[in-house]
């Protein structure tokens, strides 16, 4: 079946537009993360409260601890001194050896070290195993037979321990007897540690964290005096290997003048250097020269044309001061042969002769153009020879030069070599003298060391642990954030509705009203007496919520008349047919009603109206065994009619979809005010659908805190798809707290019920 339903032309959209508009999943607000809060506050506290007391007893049960904190400063990183001036500067601190330090203070040569100086080992002389000397082994708390399969299951265990070994475990667990219980933090933002123990003694509380800065500040001292001892070493095993590497060198360059030929060789250099000069200057100038007559060149032989006017356009041709003389004696023979031409013809002897001499100045002309590219040509030959002459005599006084440099680049190295040999070696011979100078002002000088000492640690009174208040705070306060916690994971996986605020949100429907939940063994009442409730008003409150659901049912008729209204649920057990009954007497106090038992599987009014379920009812004026008299049946005290289901038909759906059935619904309609028609659920059974495409409206009762929200959709989804005005929903059974009574109590009519006979 489709299940997408159109909000906006479906019957729901008589409900208010606000309504509508709500998404379908909206964030709670925080006074209902309160309220969720609320209904589990006692689940809460209780168990909070028994958290604490068991913290409380834990924390008394555990053995006292003392904890005692020394104060350490740690000094600028020490330079490797070799100057004087290096013992005055001494300011190198980064956040890098201040972490190399703290580890330092946590390795475990110190805390070997200080257990030494404890006494740990005669304490451990005695123990078989000492590894397990005051160390927790959670393989006391198991069976026997547990720690074998154990033990087992892992590698084959060693063969017993030799002098060796134990030694090995002795020192370990006397490591871990001063590590297990040590804690070093530093202080921010400072250059000081702070260095904490904690024991059942409080003497050794106090004593090891002294000790610790103690054999740290030795360290230091030890460590900087090997090291400068060792640097002493190396200058004086170095310098050894620099005085042998100088008087090689020295005597390398020495053999070398003797073997070369050098003499005069700086002087000729200096010449030949000063005609590559010059024959460089030379070949940049005829290249230069090349370059320019090539571009001219090449510019003439792009011009290919057969007379020598087109050449004209060139600027050296143009600007030629022989060719400018040709041109103009061109251009005055051109006006006088223009100007015979007005005045003669072209067989006129002056005419003639000016033509000749037109022709001859033409020709003239073109051989001074002639003899002009022909220079130009010449030209561009000449430099190109310039050049290969040039280039040859410079490469010549280049291998001269290369030869010459050849020499001089190797007596150079060698020069350099013996000077920097010389250089290096001066300069160790001195440093060597000043680190003698510097390791004897270190072995003397205690104020050189790396950290000092500013709060020794000092023999507790009080114990540190345990801290009972602050075990059973944190406990309790840990147990609340997890009960608040759990509490609203429980609400966020309850799929069910829950309150008005659900159904608006999630059915995208309108709330009629709001019933409380109900005890049947309250004050006596019966299940059957919650069918009369609202008669009796013996509960204020749910009296006023049924008030409240006739007022919406009586509103809904602005547009169109319920006269015919079909009441149902998704499951059993909601309390439809105590809704129904109760609204329909809640209708018969205002207007003549009639409430119908349409449920002909499971009837449920007869036993409200305490008759018999064969009686005379439904079934029967649809078949017209018995007449209306007979299957009618009224209640004293208000306006209602019941009509139940009579003989139950052995297919009701057949029964409910007969045209008598419609017929005498449409007779009936006509005769009373309202008709409240209790359907069976219609989450498994269709009777209810069929009887709702009968009816004017139809009120959904949903159960608070129970019936699965997809179960709900599913259900409402397929009575809008039949058209049937869904008009609102009952919320029934709702949870509400005794504070939420508000001033119900002051209402209520007392009214005593009975009922009727049937009428003949």
């Amino acid at each position: 079946m489709e299940q997408n339903l159109d909000v906006e032309n479906s019957p729901v959209s008589n409900l208010s537009p606000h309504i509508l508009q709500r998404p379908l999943v909206e964030p709670k607000i925080f006074f209902e993360y309160l309220q969720i809060v609320r209904y589990r506050l006692v689940s809460i506290v209780v168990t909070m409260v028994g958290i604490g007391v068991l913290a409380f007893i834990l924390a008394s049960s555990m053995d006292q601890v003392y904890k005692a904190t020394a104060t350490l400063e740690i000094e600028p990183k020490t330079k490797q001194l070799t100057t004087i001036k290096d013992i005055y500067e001494n300011s190198n601190f980064s956040r890098e050896y201040l972490n190399t330090q703290l580890a330092v203070l946590n390795s475990r040569s110190l805390a070997y070290q200080v257990a030494q100086r404890v006494g740990f080992a005669e304490k451990l002389s005695h123990v078989e195993n000492p590894m397990s000397h005051e160390v927790f082994s959670w393989q006391s708390y198991l069976p026997q037979l547990f720690v074998d399969i154990i033990y087992n299951s892992q590698e084959p265990q060693v063969q017993p321990a030799t002098p060796h070994l134990k030694q090995i475990k002795v020192k370990n667990s006397m490591i871990k007897m001063v590590k297990d219980g040590l804690e070093i933090n530093p202080v921010p933002f400072s250059r000081l540690v702070k260095i904490s123990y904690e024991s059942s003694s409080p003497q050794l509380a106090a004593a090891i964290p002294n000790l610790l800065v103690e054999v740290y500040i030795n360290s230091g001292f030890e460590s900087r005096k090997n090291i400068t001892t060792k640097t002493s070493s190396w200058f004086v095993s170095r310098l050894e290997i620099l005085k042998k590497k100088l008087q090689t060198s020295e005597q390398m360059l020495q053999i070398f003048l003797e073997k070369s030929d050098l003499l005069g060789s700086k002087k000729g250099g200096s010449i030949a250097e000063e005609q590559f000069a010059a024959i460089a200057a030379d070949l940049r100038d005829a290249k230069r020269h090349e370059l320019e007559i090539s571009i001219l060149y090449k510019q003439i032989e792009s011009i290919n044309s057969s007379t020598t006017d087109a050449l004209l356009v060139i600027p050296q041709i143009m600007n030629d001061s022989v060719v400018k003389e040709h041109r103009l004696v061109l251009a005055k023979k051109q006006q006088m042969v223009a100007k015979l031409q007005t005045r003669y013809g072209p067989q006129h002897p002056t005419m003639v002769v000016a033509l000749s001499e037109l022709q001859s100045a033409k020709e003239s002309l073109n051989q001074q153009i002639k003899t002009k590219v022909q220079a130009i040509t010449n030209s561009y030959e000449s430099a190109i020879s310039k050049v290969k002459s040039i280039e040859k005599q410079y490469q010549n006084i280049k291998d001269e030069l290369r030869f010459i440099s050849r020499g001089n680049t190797q007596l150079s190295a060698l020069k350099s070599e013996v000077e920097a040999n010389r250089e290096q070696y001066n300069l160790f011979l001195a440093r060597v003298k000043q680190s003698d100078a510097v390791g004897d002002l270190q072995a003397d000088n205690r104020q050189m060391d790396n950290a000092r000492l500013i709060d020794p640690a000092e023999t507790p009174i009080l114990h540190s642990w345990p801290n009972t208040k602050l075990i059973v705070a944190k406990s309790m306060a840990f147990t609340f954030v997890m009960g608040v916690f759990l509490a609203l994971l429980l609400d966020f996986l309850d799929n069910t509705i829950k309150g008005v605020r659900d159904v608006e949100v999630k059915l995208r429907t309108g709330v009629l009203g709001t019933l409380p939940l109900l005890k049947p063994s309250v004050k006596g009442q019966g299940e059957l007496d919650l069918g009369w409730l609202f008669l009796r008003g013996s509960n204020s409150q749910f009296n006023e919520a049924i008030r409240t659901i006739r007022t919406s049912i009586r509103l809904s008729d602005v547009d169109k008349s319920h006269r015919i209204i079909v009441i149902t649920s998704s499951v059993p057990q909601e309390g439809k047919s105590t809704v129904a009954m109760n609204i329909a007497l809640a209708m018969g106090s205002m207007e003549k009603t009639l409430i119908i038992d349409c449920d002909l599987r499971k009837p449920s009014i007869a036993k409200f109206m305490r008759i018999d379920k064969n009686s005379a009812g439904l079934s029967n004026l649809v078949s017209k065994t018995q007449k209306k008299a007979a299957c009618l049946y009224a209640v004293d005290g208000s306006g209602l009619t019941f009509l139940p289901t009579g003989s139950l038909p052995p297919n009701p759906q057949e029964f409910l979809s007969s045209q008598k059935f419609k017929n005498l619904l449409a007779e009936l309609s006509q005769q009373f005010d309202r008709i409240i028609i209790d359907s069976p659920p219609s989450l498994t059974i269709s009777d209810s659908f069929i009887v709702a495409a009968l009816a004017d409206a139809v009120i959904y009762i949903c159960q608070a805190d129970s019936t699965p929200i997809p179960v709900i959709q599913g259900t409402m989804v397929r009575f809008l798809q039949s058209q049937t005005p869904l008009i609102g929903v009952v919320l029934n059974k709702k949870n509400i707290n005794q504070r939420s009574s508000y001033y119900y109590s002051h209402y209520g009519a007392q009214v005593k019920d009975g009922i009727k006979s049937p009428l003949h």
